[in-house]
């Protein structure tokens, strides 16, 4: 066997030998290395040993790239493609050529061959490597590694050990204890502790200077509230000065002071009014809202009495407000109301002035001298005013005025172009009416004098023009407060169907204006809540036989009450039915919930009643005529029964609701044309002022 040839140091470091290939998988270390292939037979040649050679190296590591530079034991052999663990198979390139060779470096021992093969590079070098019988490879680098692979998990499992030790005689070991450890070790301490923190904590919780000034420290505040009354009458202070500490109030309408913002604790309550006894009293705020209820002061000043009651029923009024200065008081259930008053410093003749007040209720300014005692009786009238037509100045002018005939004011100058026929509704729902005139003398391009129709706002007397035509008749206002009227078409043929037309418009929305229905005529209209009810003439439409019909104030859900016969009267006799006349035949129809006009007889009274609903839709108002006197009646819906409120020669309509217990009527006899009012809960109808003689919602069948 010849000697290998020496390879030069840097080649040396860069090829290593593996002198023996194991059965087992051997893992090769990095760089350049150089594999003996041996052939262990004759018939084993070296390509198939080198194919078995790449099967083995490929189990032990992928991606190594060999190069085969010689085949030294045939000069002849055939080119070999280089091996790659990817592709383990070796591809016979047969050639007659020589491969060309980048080093040569090859011995030959016997049936051993040597083949110098290229692998990743790295500096260290393994030489004369070999595979013990456990498959291990025993050379120097392999060996070292194992070794200190050993030597590491030696010195892990031996510090492990010692930690162990260390903290087995940690435990086994006695532990010197602090001063306070050892104290709660014992038991009694540990009691006599706890029983001491239960009785601080208690002194805490019941001694309510502590209490309070832990919470007071901590930011926490309170409240309080009481009542101050007239320890006379018993009735409710207002404005009266209320303080605790540095919080102050002052009473409401209904005597009652809240004050915030308070400490815990003991505190003193001063309550002052002038004219009253000063109260000082010591209290405790607690947590929470602190309601102490009632405090009496006595008056001491000049005492005042007066019966409030109303102007038109005579009944008293509860809750009236009395004020002067720094002075006030409420009237109770009698309507007595008793004013203190500093009068010190005033002349017994000097004069007091007294303002009294209530809902609903114009305010009333009394005056009073210092000396007078004398109870006095106080009539309250209605806040809201009447307005009516007066042709007084030689037009016809619309006024405002009180019930009690006081504070009228012209709120509408007439121009002197206004027609007799002019007509005028107020609104009972808002400061509203509606008028109709010929104040501006307009005309149709055919000459023919136009009406207006206007909404008037009662309280500023401001005009907002509504519609214009030949002919506007007011139906009357429905439940929701939009005005309904009819109206003929300007310039439009008598034979036109649709010449006369029903309309709803809203008072406070001009714009929101609806075409309810149209015919050549109307027969009859009626408004029932927010309904209207209609009977169209069949004059002039070919071929149409017209009956009743029903839609709302929007022009919604139109109904057929009957078909297909002309009526020509709608007469309502009572609350709940309308009778409907056909030449000599009749029919009902019910107004609480009937869908269609069933047949009936004639009824015994023919009599229209035209119905005015209040606000509460409770109370409707009708005119009779009995014995030549006009009587007006409220009707009780939930009694259904008629209850009479006055009765008087030359009572009429028109009527209307000035506020859900007050009415307003019109009488017209040889002796006056004048608006009177009266209470529906009792008293006397009164006289508020004479008017000319407007129309209203009267109809007299000619749509």
């Amino acid at each position: 066997m010849d000697s290998a040839p020496e390879i030069p140091p840097k080649e040396k470091a860069k090829n290593t030998k593996i002198g023996k290939f194991a059965d087992l998988y051997t893992a090769l270390p990095t760089g350049k290395s150089s594999i003996k292939i041996i052939k262990d037979s004759e018939t084993r040649d070296l390509k198939t040993a080198t194919e078995d050679t790449n099967r083995e190296l490929e189990s032990l590591s992928e991606g190594i790239k060999i190069d085969v530079i010689k085949d030294s034991s045939n000069e002849t052999a055939p080119e070999l493609e280089p091996l790659n663990l990817d592709d383990t198979e070796v591809k016979d390139q047969a050639s007659d050529e020589v491969p060309e060779i980048e080093e040569v470096s090859s011995i030959k021992v016997d049936e051993t061959e040597e083949v110098i093969v290229d692998v990743e590079p790295n500096d260290e070098v393994i030489e004369n490597i070999s595979i013990n019988e456990d498959g291990i490879p025993d050379d120097p680098v392999t060996v070292k590694a194992i070794e200190d692979i050993v030597a590491q998990e030696a010195d892990l499992v031996l510090e492990a050990e010692d930690e162990d030790r260390e903290l087995t005689e940690i435990a086994k070991s006695p532990k010197k204890r602090s001063f306070i450890a050892r104290l709660f070790s014992h038991s009694s301490f540990r009691w006599g502790l706890f029983v001491f923190t239960l009785l601080i904590t208690a002194g805490i919780g019941f001694t309510p200077q502590t209490r309070y000034y832990l919470l007071n420290t901590s930011g926490v505040r309170s409240t309080m509230s009481l009542k101050v009354i007239d320890s006379e009458t018993q009735l409710p202070l207002k404005n009266v000065s209320v303080s605790a500490g540095t919080s102050v109030a002052e009473t409401d309408s209904e005597g009652i002071a809240r004050l915030t913002d308070l400490p815990l604790g003991d505190t003193k309550l001063i309550i002052e009014k002038r004219a009253f006894s000063s109260v000082e009293k010591s209290i405790t705020i607690g947590w929470g809202s602190n309601p102490i209820g009632e405090f009496p002061i006595k008056a001491i000043g000049a005492q005042y009495t007066f019966i409030i009651k109303d102007f038109l029923s005579g009944k008293p009024i509860e809750g009236a407000q009395a004020s002067s200065g720094d002075g006030n008081a409420i009237s109770d259930k009698d309507g007595k109301l008793i004013i203190t008053l500093d009068t010190a410093n005033l002349n017994d003749d000097a004069q007091v002035e007294i303002l009294i007040s209530s809902e609903n209720y114009r305010d009333e300014k009394v005056s009073v001298n210092v000396a007078n005692k004398e109870v006095q009786s106080v009539e309250m009238v209605s806040a809201r005013k009447h307005s009516f037509v007066s042709k007084r100045s030689g037009k016809y002018d619309v006024y405002s005025i009180d019930i009690d005939g006081k504070n009228e004011q012209k709120i509408v100058q007439g121009t002197g172009l206004e027609r007799d026929d002019i007509a005028y509704v107020p609104n009972q729902k808002s400061s509203t009416a509606a008028l109709v005139s010929t104040r501006e003398r307009a005309t149709s391009p055919s000459g023919y004098l136009l009406s207006t129709l206007y909404i008037v706002d009662t309280s500023s007397g401001s005009l907002i023009k509504v519609d214009q035509s030949e002919k506007i008749n007011i139906i009357g206002w429905s439940k929701t407060g939009r005005l309904i009227y009819v109206k003929i078409a300007n310039d439009v043929d008598g034979t036109d169907p649709e010449r006369h037309r029903i309309v709803s418009v809203n008072s406070q929305n001009i714009a929101d204006t609806k075409q309810l229905a149209s015919a050549n005529a109307f027969n009859d209209i009626l408004i029932v809540g927010d309904r209207v009810i209609y009977a169209p003439s069949n004059a002039f439409i070919q071929d149409t036989s017209p009956g009743v019909y029903s839609v709302n104030v929007l022009a919604e859900d139109r109904q057929t009450i009957l078909e297909p016969n002309e009526a020509f009267q709608l007469q309502r006799t009572s609350y709940e039915a309308v009778d409907i006349n056909i030449g000599s035949s009749w029919y009902s129809f019910s107004l609480n919930g009937g869908s269609k006009a069933i047949p009936s007889q004639q009824p015994s009274s023919q009599t229209n009643r035209f119905y005015y609903d209040n606000y509460n839709n409770n109370f409707s108002l009708w005119v009779d005529k009995r014995d030549d006197k006009g009587v007006l009646l409220v009707y009780d819906k939930v009694a259904r029964k008629d209850r009479e409120l006055a009765n008087i020669i030359g009572l009429k309509t028109p009527i209307y609701w000035l506020d859900d217990n007050v009415v307003v009527f019109r009488v017209k006899d040889s002796k006056e044309t004048a608006d009177y009012v009266v209470n529906t809960d009792s008293g006397e109808a009164r006289k508020i002022i004479s008017v000319a003689d407007s129309l209203g919602t009267d109809r007299n069948n000619n749509y």
